[in-house]
């Protein structure tokens, strides 16, 4: 008899949960639970390697449950069950900076449960790079990059990239993450004038809490400048120098920029391994000349064909063309021929 006396209690002792959860109110169901507050500010889907988990998880979260009868009723905090998990195995609670990892919350009360979670994805590191200096002449031999404040595990390689200033300002934080998708690969031949910063990627042996980039800011940052290319006769390949312009019998003077000379291709080098295109114009086209002036030389420049020359190169120097003029008449035929 005292034996089924405690068998009844025991009973009756794991029934009164049960019972006050679905008479405490009137018999009520539980349909859906919502959470309020469970993340601090905005909610993110991705947070940064070195984010606290009270900059992510709010202490002040409101449960609230709602019933098949339509009430609601909000939850003291001993009413509901929370469960932690890191990639899907559960914890007993967060580490106070969370690894690399997929995290996820679950709230359950009743038959009802309500899951949150976020991603914390890898951080850059605060390893740097090495530069002699950070302004360079365009042509000049660009520095050779040096990892500093990482010595490199059996396995580990390094990789180093570049990319223009106002592309990476114009990444978003998250774009910035992988912003060697953004980048080239650091040649060192292949940038133009500009503003550059230069990074590198350690390709970690295991898993690590950073991306691998190493930092950027001012101190990376590459400043090229145009190269100055004084422009001489000896510079220019294969041209004579001379312009040829034959006057009209009736014609008494004419601008200098009537003498066409933009039709010729000139070869200017070499200069850097190569030589650039262009052609020549006159400094003052707007100069009157006569006949008088034969055989005298005006000042011209160099104007490179392409806009990376441009870009690249400032052409300065002191070329002069010599102008031969001729005058033409009216001879016999009625036709106009030119008279030396």
């Amino acid at each position: 008899m005292k034996k089924k006396y405690l068998s009844f209690i025991f009973a009756f002792v794991l029934l009164v949960p049960c019972m006050l959860l679905l008479t405490a109110c009137g018999g009520k169901k539980v349909k859906t639970i919502t959470i309020d507050n469970m993340f601090v500010g905005e909610r993110k889907v991705e947070y940064q390697y070195g984010t606290g988990i009270n900059d992510i998880i709010s202490t002040n979260l409101t449960v609230t449950a709602q019933y098949d009868d339509n009430s609601t009723k909000v939850l003291g905090p001993n009413e509901y069950q929370i469960k932690y998990y890191k990639d899907s195995v559960e914890v007993n609670n967060f580490k106070a900076v969370p690894d690399v990892g997929y995290y996820s919350i679950e709230v359950k009360y009743g038959d009802a449960v309500e899951t949150n979670s976020f991603y914390i994805v890898p951080s850059h590191t605060s390893y740097t790079i090495s530069l002699p200096k950070n302004t360079w002449t365009y042509g000049e031999d660009l520095p050779v990059i040096s990892l500093h404040g990482y010595n490199l595990k059996d396995g580990e390689t390094v990789n180093y990239y570049f990319i223009e200033k106002s592309v990476y300002d114009s990444l978003t934080e998250d774009q910035k993450l992988d912003v060697e998708e953004y980048a080239s690969p650091w040649i060192g031949s292949s940038m133009y004038v500009g503003e550059y910063y230069v990074f590198g990627k350690i390709n970690f042996k295991e898993q690590s809490n950073y991306t691998g980039v190493t930092k950027i800011d001012d101190d990376c940052l590459i400043t090229l400048t145009k190269q100055t290319i004084n422009v001489t006769q000896n510079l220019v390949n294969d041209y004579n120098f001379s312009a040829e312009y034959t006057l009209a019998e009736d014609t008494v003077n004419i601008y200098l920029g009537d003498i066409d000379i933009d039709g010729e291709t000139i070869y200017l080098g070499p200069i850097g391994g190569r030589l650039i295109q262009g052609t020549l114009e006159w400094i003052n086209p707007d100069q009157v000349i006569t006949i008088d002036d034969n055989g005298k030389s005006f000042p011209v420049k160099f104007v490179p064909y392409y806009g990376d020359d441009s870009l690249n190169y400032n052409f300065e120097g002191n070329l002069t063309l010599q102008v031969n003029i001729k005058r033409e008449i009216l001879n016999v035929l009625g036709d106009y021929e030119p008279v030396n």
